[in-house]
């Protein structure tokens, strides 16, 4: 009997925790070992050391562009029609085509509300077989376990000492 490869793995830590910046130093990993990444990342950017925004980067093509924005450290952060087109791309057919492994940074409130992320990653979830991973807050995690009940995802903490080995571990 061969083991069941898991399907669904969510990246998870605290709002600004660093779960990006985590997770684009094992998408490096993933590469150095010749696996093909496909998927959506989504950097904050800061200036003056406040929160003013995410950058969009799409991994198999590495366009970047700015995703979204905001004018005051309390405002909520305004989409740009251009980071929801990269994202749409980034998580199409065509970019995941050929790849061993598919992120999502991230799924979260506007996910829930069926926005977002969402309508690719439930796409992707019928569609293909190999390993996607969900960057999810912590207080989000049993929402996301509850919604795809039927993969039994699995939560790794980003920031535990061993979080890259047993991500690979689980996965390839």
């Amino acid at each position: 009997m061969t083991k069941q490869k898991t399907r669904l793995v969510l990246w998870t830590g605290a709002k600004h925790s660093g779960k990006t910046t985590g997770l684009f130093a094992l998408v490096n990993i993933f590469r150095e070992r010749g696996l093909v990444v496909a998927g959506f990342l989504a950097p904050a950017i800061y200036e003056d050391e406040r929160l003013t925004g995410f950058e969009g980067l799409d991994l198999g093509t590495g366009r970047r562009c700015q995703l979204a924005t905001r004018s005051c450290k309390h405002a909520p952060f305004i989409f740009t029609d251009d980071g929801r087109e990269l994202g749409r791309q980034a998580l199409s057919h065509a970019a995941y085509h050929g790849a061993d492994v598919v992120v999502v940074d991230e799924f979260g409130p506007y996910e829930f509300a069926g926005d977002g992320w969402r309508p690719q990653v439930d796409l992707l979830l019928r569609q293909i077989a190999i390993p996607i991973i969900l960057v999810v807050r912590n207080t989000l995690i049993e929402d996301v376990r509850k919604l795809y009940k039927d993969l039994n995802p699995i939560a790794i903490k980003a920031n535990e000492k061993d979080a890259s080995d047993l991500m690979l571990r689980i996965l390839f």
